[in-house]
């Protein structure tokens, strides 16, 4: 685990001339009114300037330890320089996150190189479940190009309780997508619709779905799961259960803002029936949700921004969830481990 203290004990490593120096450069840039294209690509460059030659931890396979498959990956700890896992458009979102600021500019670049270095790829033992669960993926898009990613709270049957194991699941996800798309939209912003309620809680605007009788047929209960955006795996009789809490929202709101700046386009929140007011607050004060959370009075609301025909049934609309949703995708279905 890379911790705060080896990450700044990294990024002292920048000397004291090179510190003057963007001392200076923050000074002069500032001093720039009149070309703020001149001012962007300045900054980028000494961004670039400074980080250059520097290097953090980095996990990567190796098959000559013996390993055969993915669950029994043998990795090492290297090191890979910075300037290898970022860029322009990379330090351009750093940049407008931190209004411009290239000190604390460099030290979240570190920093987020650091931990995504260790954090990925992720182990999909920890997670399976969570990521067979269709909790949280993309589909469609919404009326601006955005991507679309759908959060669910409440989910069929009982949480394992997990935090861990369903961060990762989200943030392997959302990785996986970003270094997806980064060639064709490296810029690319996303936007999260959250549900927070169950399907059935038709007063907010979502599905309406009749529940039926204790026998059902195969189809009918392949055709409820297809409405419900379940996994048809799962017995249809269990009960909803929420699968998330406060300190996982909170983690998780963190670890974006912090690792994904300039990422999320727009969150819109389906608020369910028994959302309490301390839980808006809480989600509303985070410094991710300033201004990027919009909670909507229903699920109606939500084809303001997205068309039926990319919305998805449990959201009101025309698109049955893909069965991507439940699939658990590891570094070697994608091809990155390193040989």
């Amino acid at each position: 685990v890379v911790t705060q203290k080896m990450i700044f004990k990294e990024v002292s490593e920048v000397n004291e001339v090179e510190t003057i120096q963007l001392d200076a450069r923050n000074d002069s840039c500032l001093s720039i009114h009149n070309n703020p294209d001149d001012l962007y690509q300045k900054n980028v460059d000494a961004v670039r300037e400074i980080l250059d030659g520097m290097a953090v931890p980095f996990r990567k396979g190796s098959r000559t330890r013996g390993e055969h498959n993915c669950d029994n990956q043998g990795e090492i700890i290297t090191t890979e320089r910075i300037l290898l896992q970022v860029t322009r458009s990379d330090i351009e979102r750093y940049l407008r996150a931190l209004k411009h600021d290239l000190k604390a500019t460099v030290v979240r670049i570190v920093e987020s190189c650091a931990w995504r270095g260790i954090m990925f790829p992720v182990d999909m033992r920890s997670c399976r479940i969570e990521m067979r669960s269709g909790q949280f993926f993309q589909q469609g898009y919404d009326k601006d190009k955005n991507p679309i990613f759908y959060f669910r709270n409440e989910l069929l049957g009982p949480w394992r309780s997990s935090i861990h194991a369903t961060i990762l699941s989200i943030l392997h996800r959302l990785e996986t997508y970003l270094l997806e798309v980064e060639h064709g939209r490296p810029s690319v912003k996303i936007t999260v619709i959250a549900f927070m309620g169950n399907p059935f809680e038709n007063e907010n605007g979502q599905i309406e779905v009749k529940k039926t009788g204790n026998h059902r047929t195969v189809g009918e209960h392949e055709q409820l799961a297809n409405e419900l955006g379940a996994d048809p795996q799962i017995d249809m009789h269990e009960q909803y259960h929420p699968h998330s809490n406060v300190l996982l929202m909170g983690v998780l709101n963190e670890v974006i803002q912090h690792h994904f700046p300039e990422r999320v386009a727009k969150i819109l929140v389906v608020p369910s029936k028994d959302w309490t007011k301390a839980r808006r607050r809480s989600l509303i004060n985070s410094p991710l949700a300033q201004s990027n959370v919009n909670i909507l009075s229903s699920g109606d609301d939500l084809k303001k921004y997205v068309d039926k025909n990319e919305l998805v049934t449990f959201a009101g609309g025309n698109a049955k969830v893909a069965s991507d949703a439940f699939h658990c995708i590891s570094a070697c279905d994608l091809g990155t481990l390193t040989v």
